[in-house]
């Protein structure tokens, strides 16, 4: 060999050398190609799911540590790992997914709107509230939107027209508009809580009648009204929605007072009783189911309904015209709250249907307008044949008060004594229980 020739293996290094520098750099341009892709897959992860989080935050805690789901994120570690296998003592992060009973937990924490929960009318809103308010179903808080500010519906010329002729005086009248400015101050201060949301709501929905009147005097002596009372959910209970006209009222009112006096729950944990909510006016007849109904069920759905029509229908219309109205109620009801058990109440009796409350025409001045004998038996009969057909549980309340009406019904009237009531809610309440399985 000779001197200046040079080994073949040292000929071509140069060459093997390039290669592998290409080798090298084509890995590392890999590497970080697939960095990047984790990087942006875990990036979209948090972004995409952000509202699917719930961050429970202790007491106390809010103001030192104001953005935790941030913090948490904010490493490269953190970024590698779901929220499900983080862990903090200051934070809890839970997935709706890994939790599927997250609606039990209390509402003053931050949640989502999720997309399962009802959909929210035009007049409702659900909103968190510093009250805990959560139904079986939800701890959806559900408020009645504010109607605004209303203190310009009631003048002194609104209150002059009014068919129930009250005389109001100036005193009154400035008492009466005092009560509402501190309803209204909420509104401006934009802070309102469902409690004065649903003062304003049955303030306007009862604006056009008798029962206005009976709800100022009792705002103004009480603060709050027991013929339209606020119920504020206790936690986990059934939502029990009661629908009807002033009999119904008179009913849930006493149901209401009945559900005060029970405990929440058995030694095995089992509820003894349910939140029970009246809409926020005199339903009367089918008319207002038609225009209302939306308003009173509201945005949440409900574990049982029941509501009742009967006085306030014409029965010149015919039975079978009043089947189908309540046909046209058991399928609105049925679209809002699908799961819920729907209870119709059978109308109570006329004062025509027992001798011991006939009326005499010569001295009841009503008389002409009550079913006449004969008519409310076979309406409640119509009723119990579209109920069986849609599977709707009947509450007879015709037979529950019919023995009795010598004792509880008033004189030429339709209404009650509160111990006719009280017998009516207690008969409610046995239907109700049952059809909850409490």
């Amino acid at each position: 060999m000779k001197h200046d020739q040079q080994p073949t293996c040292l000929q071509f290094s140069p060459y093997h050398a390039e290669i592998k520098m290409r080798y090298l750099t084509l890995a590392v341009y890999l590497q970080a190609l697939i960095l990047a892709v984790i990087l942006l897959n875990q990036i979209t992860w948090i972004y995409n799911d952000k509202d699917d989080l719930v961050v429970e935050v202790p007491e106390g805690s809010k103001k030192n540590n104001p953005a935790p789901s941030r913090m948490l994120h904010s490493s490269l570690w953190s970024l590698s790992f779901p929220p499900s296998l983080l862990s903090s003592s200051s934070y809890d992060l839970d997935s709706p997914h890994q939790h599927p009973l997250k609606q039990n937990r209390p509402e003053h924490h931050y949640a989502k709107n999720s997309s399962t929960t009802s959909t929210t009318s035009s007049f409702l809103t659900s909103r968190p509230s510093t009250k805990s308010q959560e139904s079986s179903k939800s701890s959806t808080i559900c408020c009645y939107e504010s109607p605004g500010n209303i203190t310009n519906l009631f003048t002194k010329e609104y209150f002059s027209k009014k068919a129930y002729k009250v005389k109001w005086t100036q005193n009154s009248y400035t008492e009466w508009t005092t009560v509402l400015r501190q309803v209204n101050a909420y509104s401006d201060l934009n802070i309102m809580d469902c409690e004065s949301k649903w003062k304003q709501t049955v303030l306007k929905e009862t604006g056009g009648g008798f029962y206005l009147n009976l709800y100022m005097k009792d705002l103004l002596a009480f603060g709050t009204s027991r013929s339209f009372r606020y119920v504020e959910d206790e936690p986990h209970l059934p939502r029990v929605l009661l629908l009807g006209d002033s009999i119904s009222r008179g009913t849930w009112a006493q149901l209401q007072d009945l559900m005060l006096s029970l405990n929440t729950t058995t030694s095995a944990n089992t509820p003894t009783k349910a939140n029970i909510h009246g809409a926020p006016t005199n339903c009367g007849g089918f008319g207002n189911f038609k225009k209302s109904l939306k308003l009173w069920l509201g945005s949440c759905p409900w574990d049982l309904i029941q509501f009742n029509v009967g006085m306030h229908f014409n029965s010149k219309h015919g039975f079978a015209k009043y089947q189908l109205e309540l046909a046209k109620v058991f399928g609105w009801l049925r679209e809002h709250s699908p799961n819920a058990k729907i209870v119709f109440a059978l109308t109570t009796p006329s004062p025509f249907d027992s001798n011991a409350t006939f009326p005499d025409e010569k001295t009841c001045k009503n008389y002409h307008l009550f079913h006449k004998q004969g008519i409310i038996p076979k309406m409640n009969e119509a009723a119990r044949k579209i109920s069986a057909r849609y599977n709707v549980t009947i509450n007879d309340r015709y037979s529950a008060i019919h023995p009795m009406m010598e004792k509880y019904q008033l004189p030429c009237d339709i209404h009650f004594e509160e111990a006719g009531y009280e017998l009516l809610a207690r008969n409610d309440w046995e239907v109700i229980k049952q059809a909850l399985h409490l």
